[in-house]
């Protein structure tokens, strides 16, 4: 049109574009365009976006928004979360050596090398039950340490030793007190 060039297919059917001998891709009227590799197809236009056949490979940063959407069947999925579905595992390191992972019964971290340290660090950390309203264990930088049965401290860490249950302390220099004795 003196600006830009255009291909057009007039006919019926879809319009395809052949390499020597095999399809390199295929334009459907009022529907999507597939791109094929070695004559299969790999890559999709959708009505709601794209769909890859195979594996994406990206050489340089991917950048997602908050409007990724994957389909209900997908293993792991990527919107303002991350979702990973049963048995698919988060993977850190070049030889996989920390895995995070849910089984459908267990959750798991886990240091896969036999060697090395697994490494939490925090000023204060607290365990909690599953519904978050009872401490199991708490450590505090520099101070004590508390065990804790169904909410109870039951043990904690001392400047002189042990303390258990506030009837029994065990100190580091041998001694002992036992309340009620």
């Amino acid at each position: 049109n003196g600006q830009d060039s255009y291909i057009q297919d007039s006919g019926t059917g879809d319009l395809i574009i052949y390499g020597s001998g095999e399809t390199l891709a295929r334009f459907k009227d009022d529907g999507g365009v597939t791109l094929f590799h070695n004559d299969l197809p790999q890559f999709d236009t959708v009505g709601t976006g794209v769909s890859v056949i195979n594996q994406i490979s990206v050489g340089a940063t991917a950048t997602f928004d908050a409007k990724v959407i994957t389909g209900t069947g997908a293993t792991v999925g990527f919107g303002s979360t991350a979702y990973f579905k049963d048995d698919a595992k988060l993977s850190f390191g070049a030889g996989g050596d920390l895995e995070i992972h849910h089984d459908g019964s267990h959750s798991y971290i886990k240091d896969t090398k036999s060697s090395g340290s697994l490494y939490i660090q925090s000023s204060n950390l607290v365990f909690y039950n599953q519904a978050g309203d009872s401490a199991m264990f708490r450590a505090e930088a520099g101070s004590n340490i508390e065990l804790y049965y169904a909410g109870t401290k039951k043990f904690e860490t001392t400047p002189i030793g042990v303390l258990v249950s506030s009837g029994c302390t065990l100190q580091s220099n041998g001694g002992a007190s036992f309340a009620g004795i």
